[in-house]
């Protein structure tokens, strides 16, 4: 079997750390929205759902839930949660490499 399983074992280790804090702070709806409505000074209640959040907070901007999801996709770029993924999978891919020449037999 060698190191064939090493890409998987990281994979598993770093697809965890991604899937929780990191997402949740650069990509997640609901906490970017919240973000948004306590930057607009937005009053909202706390026993709302996720949806009826949402909803509420476009209303008191005056925008359609679209409208707030694209400003909120250009203000907050979430998408910057790949940039997150290609600095771990260029990370692994180096130590691989570097692991390979320290340990090849010359």
């Amino acid at each position: 079997m060698g190191y064939s399983f090493i890409p998987v074992f990281l994979g598993n280790v770093f697809a965890g750390f991604i899937s929780g804090s990191v997402y949740q702070q650069i990509s997640d709806k609901v906490t970017i929205t919240e973000k948004f409505a306590n930057e607009k000074g937005l009053q909202m209640a706390n026993d709302l759902s996720t949806n009826a959040y949402f909803e509420e907070v476009s209303r008191q901007a005056n925008m359609t839930p679209q409208e707030l999801t694209n400003l909120l996709w250009d203000t907050y770029n979430p998408s910057r949660l790949w940039m997150v993924i290609f600095a771990i999978g260029a990370v692994a891919a180096l130590g691989l490499f570097i692991y390979d020449r320290v340990t090849s037999r010359q």
